[in-house]
């Protein structure tokens, strides 16, 4: 069974980061062949036919691993690596896609779709990097996946994912709760 792709990190590049789960055990890549890709950025919601070849993943796969990077080190308080920041800036200086009026309808464009949607993913992560953003990037405590925190207060700490792990928490507490007033 495959693990189907979610869309629960708040954010373009924090979705894209979340292809390797369980990072820190058993990382699972959910981006191991080029057709993999085509279905995440159709999933995305990418509206343009993006064909990708072995190289072509590579790059997107080290465009993820740049974002990880950064973020990651954001989160952690340390300086981000320069090289991770260089290859989101290039990524990031490409032209992105354009929005046209075609038929009575708003399509989005681009010359190259491959390369407006890494620049999409790239300036998604950077702007990550803003003040106002930084201070609601999160790591899930029970699998270590980065997500970006849209609560209202702003005090979200589980990652929602269908890993479930907010609720295997609530779960343990419940039962050590009851555990307690049934030894009493």
């Amino acid at each position: 069974m495959t693990r189907e792709f979610e869309f629960v990190a708040g954010s373009l590049s924090l979705n894209l980061i979340d292809t390797v789960a369980t990072r820190t055990n058993a990382p699972t890549e959910l981006l191991a062949v080029p057709a993999q890709f085509e279905r995440w950025v159709n999933a995305a919601g990418f509206e343009q036919a993006v064909r990708i070849d072995a190289d072509r993943l590579a790059k997107a796969r080290g465009l993820r691993e740049a974002a990880h990077g950064v973020l990651a080190a954001v989160l952690a308080g340390d300086t981000p690596p320069a090289s991770a920041i260089n290859e989101l800036n290039d990524w990031a200086r490409l032209p992105g896609l354009r929005a046209q009026f075609v038929d009575g309808k708003v399509v989005m464009t681009s010359a190259d779709p491959f390369e407006a949607v890494l620049a999409t993913i790239a300036q998604d992560a950077l702007l990550l990097l803003s003040a106002d953003k930084r201070d609601r990037l999160r790591r899930c405590p029970g699998c270590d996946m980065l997500f970006f925190d849209q609560s209202r207060p702003g005090k979200r700490r589980w990652c929602s994912s269908a890993s479930g792990c907010g609720n295997r928490a609530k779960v343990r507490r419940h039962r050590q709760r009851h555990k307690l007033q049934d030894s009493s």
